[in-house]
């Protein structure tokens, strides 16, 4: 089995802001090693556009987004092609387990640690909901 990459996921110098709003991102810059990253904030901070913007969904105002050594701005299928996004207003998404959520994204994930993952089920506090939609 290959090695996995040492960043799995590079940002550099971001920029963001929607239409008409000041920027929620500038210059924003990190380097995210294959695992578990957890994205907190309060309301209105800007994790949802976050996670958009890392899944390719919106699209900078500058910067560069690297994703297991594909660049969002070279090729963005690509790219797209590599993340998983569950995004809870659609309603495909309503009626789908978490469990099956995640054997999606396993599937498509030559470096998933399937091992791992029940002990962050149990760490993150999943047990109860891992069989809910």
């Amino acid at each position: 089995m290959a090695t996995p990459p040492s960043a799995l996921l590079d940002v550099q110098g971001l920029d963001f802001g929607h239409p008409g709003q000041p920027l929620l991102f500038r210059q924003w810059t990190a380097t995210l090693a294959p695992g578990l990253s957890w994205v907190v904030g309060g309301e209105g901070r800007g994790k949802t556009t976050l996670l958009q913007l890392l899944a390719g969904r919106l699209v900078p105002a500058s910067g560069r987004l690297r994703l297991d050594g594909v660049a969002l701005q070279e090729d963005p299928q690509a790219y797209r092609d590599r993340t998983f996004l569950a995004w809870p207003q659609d309603p495909a998404h309503d009626a789908t387990p978490a469990c099956e959520l995640v054997a999606r994204v396993a599937s498509r994930c030559p470096h998933f640690d399937h091992p791992a993952l029940p002990g962050h089920v149990q760490g993150l506090g999943l047990d109860d909901h891992w069989h809910k939609p």
